[in-house]
């Protein structure tokens, strides 16, 4: 293992225009710096290009990497520090140096280990992550190595309206707070010109998000991120479909813990039939299912194959009954873009009504949860990840089941061939309800 700077790497890395902002964070004196900048700016390159002049400049240091999740600080976070320096992390997610100075990487769950450390410096990276300053004060408490004169803790963040950043940085700044920010445009002649030409795209289309994250305005918040905003749906009202050849599917997002059970019959984005149960009973969900399929000649099903649905698919898949399996875990089919593919689903449901692809949703809560679910943007290439559905549901009230259900039925129709009633159903009904309903 190479633990020893890559300079060809980092030479490379900084083949670039250095900015004043870039320079005077990397080489501020101030005990607590931050970049607060926009997409493209080198917050990263440059959070790290200052981690390690502090470990190599100052023997026996000690320093800390912090990131909200541990999957972000696996994917991007070391990443990009092996990348830059050509470092590679130990068993422990460490770095050491020869003069005895070490760097340690850490996701937010495991900050309450390190109570009795003492750090010479550590950096929060994408700090707007967490919700409060309880970390960075936790983390400013630790700084207390001895034998380092010079102790800093450093930030950097997108901007995200007037939260805990932006009141110690932005708003009232003590004396030992310094703040660099800049939009991604102050940088623009070390990005690509393709990125650029595509920013302008996005002023149009996702205005939010090209404020806060391009122009890096401070008056956009997390609360402004719905990946379906309520005031589309009034759009829909006006749109009138022509009659044609039907798409049909039957979705169902089932449940545990008291939560509703939703099964829909969807012809093309229309929901045609309904069943809301309070059911965890994998028969007794399957055989509505087989009845709405019955009723309305349905060769297809979506599913959320999450807990019980999995018991539910393979029920289904004995009466060889087309079956798009939902794992939201899973990775999503453009990696590049989304988180996984819950984010990517949803995405698709949304540029549906954006494009007033689907039909005007009738229940208004189901309006309700489709337009109660946020997302945030991890990184500069735009890629998406929907918040906890577990935070969805502490804001509704409830867990969104009918809206889950809805963007599954969505999704799934575009693997259904469109409906032709003069077509036989490839479903044995005498057989699956011989014997009755019990017969399942």
């Amino acid at each position: 293992m190479d633990n020893q700077l890559n300079e060809k790497n980092l030479s490379n890395a900084l083949t670039l225009n250095l900015k004043p902002f870039q320079d005077n964070f990397w080489h501020s004196l101030k005990r607590y710096p931050a970049m607060i900048s926009g997409w493209g700016s080198g917050k990263t390159l440059f959070a790290i290009l200052r981690g390690m002049d502090l470990s190599q400049e100052i023997p026996e240091n000690l320093g800390l990497f912090v990131r909200k999740e541990y999957t972000d600080l696996r994917d991007s976070t070391i990443k990009d520090f092996e990348k830059y320096t050509g470092l590679r992390l130990d068993a422990n997610k460490e770095v050491r140096f020869p003069n005895g100075s070490m760097i340690m990487f850490r996701h937010g769950a495991e900050l309450d280990v390190l109570k009795n450390i003492n750090l010479g410096w550590f950096c929060i990276e994408q700090a707007e992550e967490f919700e409060s300053e309880e970390q960075f004060e936790f983390l400013r408490g630790r700084l207390r190595r001895a034998k380092v004169k010079f102790h800093t803790g450093f930030i950097i963040a997108n901007a995200n309206g007037q939260n805990w950043i932006w009141k110690l940085w932005i708003s009232n700044p003590k004396e030992e707070f310094e703040v660099f920010t800049a939009t991604t445009f102050d940088n623009a002649d070390n990005l690509p010109k393709d990125f650029i030409e595509d920013l302008k795209r996005m002023e149009l289309e996702a205005p939010e998000q090209y404020r806060r994250f391009v122009l890096n305005d401070f008056s956009v918040s997390d609360d402004q991120f719905l990946i379906i905003k309520s005031r589309w749906f009034e759009e829909l009202k006006k749109v009138i479909f022509p009659s044609h050849s039907a798409k049909k599917i039957v979705a169902c997002d089932p449940s545990l813990g008291g939560d509703e059970c939703v099964i829909y019959v969807m012809e093309n984005s229309k929901i045609i039939d309904e069943k809301i149960l309070h059911e965890n009973n994998t028969m007794i969900i399957a055989g509505e299912i087989l009845a709405f399929l019955r009723k309305y000649e349905i060769n297809d099903v979506a599913i959320d194959i999450i807990g019980i649905g999995k018991g539910i698919a393979d029920r289904l898949q004995e009466w060889k009954i087309n079956i798009t399996e939902i794992d939201s875990a899973e990775k999503a089919e453009q990696q590049d873009l989304f988180y996984n593919k819950r984010a990517e689903i949803w995405f698709y449901t949304s540029q549906q009504i954006i494009n007033k692809n689907i039909e005007y949703p009738i229940d208004e809560e189901l309006r309700r949860q489709l337009s109660n679910v946020r997302y945030k943007v991890l990184d500069s290439n735009g890629k998406i990840k929907l918040e906890p559905k577990q935070d969805t549901k502490e804001r509704l009230g409830r867990s969104p089941d009918r809206a889950d259900a809805f963007v599954y039925g969505l999704w799934g129709l575009k693997n259904v061939t469109e409906f032709n009633p003069y077509q036989q159903t490839n479903i044995d009904f005498d057989k699956v309800f011989s014997g009755g309903r019990a017969g399942y």
